[in-house]
Formats: structure tokens, sequence, C-alpha cells
């Protein structure tokens, strides 16, 4: 079962992939000159997926920064690295403080396609996403399966969004990520994941 799963998931993936490479740029003749490379972040509230996590670490829901890379295969096609981290820590008396400490990265493609006007424009990508989480004194990690306070689990993330051109090189957007990694031979469609929804906006500058 688990590898239909994954064969579905990896063949839908490639048909997206194959039919975004191949739809026709002719909707951009009127955006801002487009540029191969471009450097910028976004910030914004990400909420951890992870079933039962708020039990240990209190909300769910963190503040944080997005870093983000891109590089233009075309005017309407960016291969992207971004990523983000974040520290959970919680005291008790008379215990170690504990702490949940998750990093992640993405890689992935992303089509953009024609706004609502001549100087905006929406996008979707999808890729892989890499994650590194780190317990100390927990329990969250145990109770779920695993058998050390370290794992290294591997998924997907899927992202939507929209952005402005303010100038010709300087753009603002509005983004959603959904990223996810299965535990312990869990995949990362399953409700005991990591991984999470992130909500932000962001500043991009676009470069050669």
């Amino acid at each position: 079962m688990k590898r239909q799963t994954h064969f579905f998931t990896v063949s839908l993936l490639t048909l997206i992939l194959f039919f975004t490479f191949f739809s026709a740029d002719a909707a951009f003749a009127k955006v801002p000159p487009p540029h191969r490379f471009f450097i910028g972040g976004s910030s914004g509230f990400f909420r951890i997926s992870a079933r039962h996590f708020s039990r240990y670490y209190g909300s769910a829901w963190i503040f944080l920064p997005q870093p983000q890379l891109g590089f233009g295969l075309s005017p309407s096609a960016y291969l992207i690295i971004k990523g983000s981290q974040f520290t959970r820590k919680r005291t008790a008396q008379q215990t170690p403080a504990k702490s949940w400490r998750q990093q992640w990265l993405e890689f992935g493609f992303r089509r953009y396609s024609r706004g609502f006007s001549g100087k905006s424009r929406t996008f979707m990508g999808f890729g892989l996403a890499l994650f590194r989480i780190e317990e100390k004194n927990g329990t969250f990690l145990r109770e779920i399966g695993g058998h050390s306070g370290k794992v290294n689990p591997r998924g997907f993330y899927i992202e939507i969004g929209f952005e402005h051109f303010w100038t010709n090189s300087v753009s603002l957007s509005f983004e959603m990520d959904l990223n996810s990694a299965g535990l312990y031979g869990n995949t990362a469609l399953q409700t005991q994941s990591v991984g999470g929804l992130f909500i932000g906006t962001g500043v991009k500058i676009f470069i050669f």
C-alpha cells in the first residue's frame, strides 16, 4: 500500500512538471522584464502539523522568517531553494528544560502565471523538503515511535502565491507553503508527520 501511494505521488508530480515545463510563456509579454536570479525572503506564521505537538511544547504556531533563492529557467519557470528553522522550549519545576529544534530546506520548481495586471503575477510550485529535528530532554519523538532525540525525515512541499512588482527589479508577495515529512515509516500524508503550513508576506530582488 505504501509503495502504491509513493508511486501515485511521484507520477502526479512528474505529470505536473512535464506540463509546466512545456507550457507557453507568451502570457508574460507585459510582465516586467524577467531576470535569471532573485534573492529574497518572507516572514509569517508557521503551524507545525505534528499531532499533539502543543501538549508538549505549547502553541503549534510560530512566527519565523523564510529566506529564498531562485534561478530562472525561462520567464515563467524558476528553480527554488528556501528554508527556515525554529526552536521551542518548555521549562518545568524540578526537571531539565526540554527543547525542540526543527530545520528544513526545500528544493523545487515554481511556475508563474499572468496576474491581474501587467505588474502582477501568481505562482504555484512543489518539490522536495529535507528536515532535521533535534529534541533534548523531551519525550515527544520517543512516544511516537522514535529511539533517539534526532531524526532527519524527507518529504515534499507545495506552494501558491501572488506577486506584484513595485519596480522592475523589486517585488512584493503573499505566499502559502505546505510541507510535510513522515516519521518512522509513516508517509508524509499521514496525520503524524512533521512540517506544516506557512502563511506570510515577502520581498524579492531580481538581479542580472
